[in-house]
């Protein structure tokens, strides 16, 4: 007695998946193709199992590592770290077990805000009208931007002295202006400035 012939198909799948590293907002792109991010940039993995021969097993895992660390599961948007310069690793695995070779990227962590040094008018400082000048100076400092951009106000904080004659409480200002007292009205007057990095990192005084 002969056993009717039996026959299977077996579908290969060689080829192992291909990853994408997609970097959010805030980022921008720097000297050297050097990529700059904030602490809260989302970084975004997204992968494709290739067809091979006609056949695709389907897409099993995304991972992730930081600095060379251990990889791990990759399930939504990540973030790269602290301040410094961070290496994101990634790669994929298919549903049998083709695994992707490790890929990497390098960005730059900037999470830290500007530096504002308010240098004068000074504290306390007194202005006699039409003989003074109120001079207005700030440095605005950044560990990655070279030209954060800053906005400045000099504020009334306390009315004195005659009524303002439509004289307004909020004036803006940039550094190195300078100012005749008698066109600002009597009183008490605070520089307040504020500034953002290219990142988005902001802070006022």
């Amino acid at each position: 007695n002969e056993e009717l012939s039996k026959s299977a198909t077996i579908h290969v799948d060689a080829t192992a998946p291909v990853t994408e590293l997609a970097i959010g907002v805030p980022s921008v792109l720097g000297p050297q193709g050097m990529t700059f991010v904030s602490s809260h940039t989302p970084l975004s993995l997204s992968a494709q199992d290739p067809e091979s021969g006609g056949t695709v097993s389907g897409l099993k895992t995304i991972e992730y590592a930081i600095d060379g660390g251990a990889f791990s599961a990759y399930a939504s948007p990540i973030t790269a770290g602290a301040q410094g310069v961070r290496q994101i690793g990634y790669r994929s695995r298919d549903n049998v077990d083709n695994e992707e070779t490790a890929r990497s990227r390098t960005v730059t962590v900037d999470a830290d805000a500007p530096a504002i040094t308010a240098l004068a008018p000074a504290g306390g400082e007194v202005f006699m009208a039409w003989r003074d000048k109120v001079h207005v100076s700030f440095l605005v400092l950044d560990n990655y931007d070279p030209t954060p951009s800053s906005t400045a106000y000099l504020v009334q904080i306390e009315d004195r002295g005659e009524p303002r004659n439509g004289l307004p409480d909020l004036i803006a200002v940039t550094s190195g202006q300078l100012l005749e007292p008698g066109e600002i009205d009597d009183g008490v007057w605070e520089l307040r400035v504020s500034a953002t990095d290219f990142v988005k990192n902001w802070i006022s005084t």
